[in-house]
């Protein structure tokens, strides 16, 4: 049981780190290296979804709301998807 609490607050935390080190960082392209990595299963998905939808963009990033706000409603749904994801291994291994 502690395992399975210890691994999605663990990534919570370093999720938390990224996303404030997202916003310290001047908007250049190398900002959001921290967000895809910490949210990279998600990420992985990312060819498939953009050829199911038809797109040449990442289907998963809205547009239109601003820079800041375009990244958290990807970031942090992404974020809660993986903490589960690591919730659900975490729980087999225990």
């Amino acid at each position: 049981m502690k395992l399975r609490l210890i691994v999605p607050v663990l990534y919570l935390a370093v999720a938390a780190y990224a996303w404030v080190d997202f916003l310290r960082l001047p908007k250049d392209g190398l900002a959001n290296v921290g967000p895809m990595l910490v949210t990279r299963p998600v990420a992985l998905v990312r060819p498939l979804l953009t050829e199911v939808a038809g797109g040449d963009a990442f289907v998963l990033l809205p547009s239109g709301f601003g820079d800041y706000v375009d990244h958290a409603l990807y970031y942090w749904p992404s974020v809660g998807a993986t903490a589960l994801l690591l919730d659900w291994i975490a729980a087999i291994f225990t």
